[in-house]
């Protein structure tokens, strides 16, 4: 590494490791709203923290064209299984630092803080440039919501870049031009309960609910077939939706025959299709199965970018002057695109971390990947300014 990257890697990695310190599970984000917020005051940034502590940092021209934001989620999943090491406790190895959020996504706000900083100084001249960190990505909590949406209905916008990580450990970096987005439904079966010893005097939940999950199987595969390109010259922009069942419970004991089952199913949707036509392929699933009751959470469209948006443009070109490809994606995983592309603005994800290594135990961010992805998401930034121009 060349001595001009050594500052701002030194000061990348005390921010990830500052971050990771600070417990940040979803609706309890507090002490990294709270870091941030004093340390942005220190910028040319105007400062705004929200009742729900989502923290915005603002340049503002006088005569700005356009208005990006720039965003990244300050929670982090709950710590999971196979972790050998405390989660909150960062460790700086050779050539990564690991703990929980390492990557997703405290290496993406660290980027953030970066950019911010050198707009302070060389401040932007045609864009309205909102930094957002906001509250409960990961995880729904009773009273508060996504602060994305906050963001968009208090400051509007055309353009919108989440930071989320886009490291692929070998130097590269795959943005994402849009994101599939994730209906959840929840089917239960209604049977009769009875003693296990006479099983033919009740009616088991569980096999209505086995023959469900197995054409749900079927039914995953059917979708295989809707799989296509969104971008001609991009092969990798592709809608993939699926299906799965991902948790089942039924029963109260060995020995009586359970009178319920539950089974919730992950449907990760993608651009174009609607809850209408989601809906009723759930609920065709369910034909002949018995009494059940079928309920659907939230619908979100999922989205893409068009190639030929300046926004695009911009990112291409970042990562060109950076000496990497341009190899697009279209987010399997939903991200908080889908938020952004709703309130009408064309959406991009590119941002410092590791992005194998989210939701794992012993995650960590490559030192390379918080660099890289810190100075392309930096260049994304400028030449969008540039453009606007």
């Amino acid at each position: 590494m060349n001595r001009a990257a050594q500052k701002p890697l030194r000061t990348l990695v005390g921010r990830l490791r500052d971050m990771v310190a600070i417990r940040s599970l979803s609706g309890q984000e507090e002490g990294v709203s709270r870091y941030l917020a004093e340390s942005l005051k220190r910028t040319a940034a105007d400062v705004e923290v929200d009742a729900d502590l989502n923290v915005a940092a603002i340049f503002a021209p006088a005569d700005y064209k356009h208005t990006l934001h720039v965003a990244g989620h300050m929670d982090t999943v709950p710590v999971g299984a196979g972790w050998t090491v405390d989660p909150w406790t960062p460790i700086v190895q050779d050539d990564r630092l690991m703990g929980l959020g390492a990557s997703d996504m405290k290496a993406g706000l660290a980027g953030m803080m970066h950019c911010i900083d050198s707009l302070s100084r060389h401040k932007p001249k045609n864009t309205r440039i909102i930094f957002g960190f906001t509250i409960c990505e990961e995880n729904a909590v009773p009273g508060k919501r996504n602060g994305v949406n906050n963001l968009c209905e208090r400051y509007g916008g055309d353009y919108a870049i989440t930071a989320e990580a886009s490291g692929a450990g070998n130097g590269l970096l795959f943005p994402c031009v849009g994101s599939q987005a994730h209906l959840r439904a929840t089917v239960t079966f209604l049977g009769r309960t009875s003693h296990s010893a006479y099983p033919e005097k009740g009616v088991n939940a569980i096999l209505p609910a086995a023959e469900f999950a197995q054409r749900v199987g079927y039914y995953n595969e059917e979708l295989r077939r809707r799989w296509r390109s969104l971008w001609s010259d991009c092969p990798d922009v592709m809608t993939r939706p699926t299906v799965a069942v991902t948790v089942m419970n039924a029963g109260v004991a060995v020995n009586v025959i359970p009178d319920r089952c539950t089974v919730q199913v992950s449907r990760r949707t993608a651009p174009g299709e609607t809850l209408e036509q989601v809906s009723r392929e759930i609920q065709n699933l369910v034909a002949g199965l018995g009494e059940t009751q079928v309920q659907f959470g939230r619908w979100e469209d999922a989205c893409v970018t068009p190639s030929n948006s300046r926004l695009i443009a911009a990112g291409r070109k970042a990562l060109m002057d950076s000496g990497r490809p341009f190899q697009p994606r279209l987010s399997r995983g939903r991200q908080d695109l889908v938020i952004f592309a709703r309130h009408g603005m064309h959406a991009y994800n590119i941002g410092p971390g590791s992005a194998s290594t989210g939701h794992s135990p012993d995650e960590y961010c490559l030192f390379a990947d918080l660099l890289g992805g810190t100075q392309v998401l930096e260049g994304t930034i400028r030449n969008l300014d540039e453009m606007a121009g």
